[in-house]
């Protein structure tokens, strides 16, 4: 299994990386902003859980990564990207349970943010099945309050990409 993890992986938290939880299979983190402890005194942890470490937290806006799957082409990315070029679908984070004018509606782009996918992974049909929100931040179900602890049992019990 291949599991991409879309930036803002721990939130400047090492408790995650630092657990005992990880789901088998190679594990992609492309950096977003508050991915800085990569490359501070948490580095070999970071490195020890993720398989492949894509990009520089210092840009996060255009950390990226294309993929072919079966005969799609996908953009995987920290922030939604305008030019998603030769791109069929664009998987973003960054945003949380939040939207822009720009994306609702668009059919090009899905967010994968934990906050809109239950605080688990999902799986890439799973994902392209979830329509754009077509008004403004229409997350409203985000549980703010979630503990560490709840986390890991939402994303242990959960699917892999």
């Amino acid at each position: 299994k291949i599991i991409f993890h879309m930036g803002d992986f721990v939130f400047n938290s090492i408790n995650l990386v630092n657990s005992d939880w990880r789901p088998a299979g190679q594990h992609y983190l492309i950096l977003g902003n508050h991915d800085k402890r990569v490359h501070g005194a948490h580095r070999n942890l970071y490195r020890e859980f993720f398989t492949h470490i894509i990009g520089d937290y210092r840009n996060w806006k255009t950390n990226s990564l294309r993929i072919m799957v079966g005969k799609h082409r996908l953009l995987l990315s920290h922030t939604a990207q305008m030019d998603i070029g030769r791109a069929h679908l664009n998987l973003y984070g960054h945003i949380h349970n939040k939207t822009t004018e720009f994306l609702m509606g668009n059919d090009k782009y899905r967010n994968a943010c934990v906050e809109v996918t239950g605080y688990k992974p999902l799986s890439l049909e799973e994902l392209v099945k979830r329509p754009q929100p077509t008004t403004v931040n229409v997350y409203e179900d985000r549980d703010d309050d979630i503990t560490h602890d709840d986390f890991l049992r939402r994303a242990t019990n959960a699917n892999t990409i």
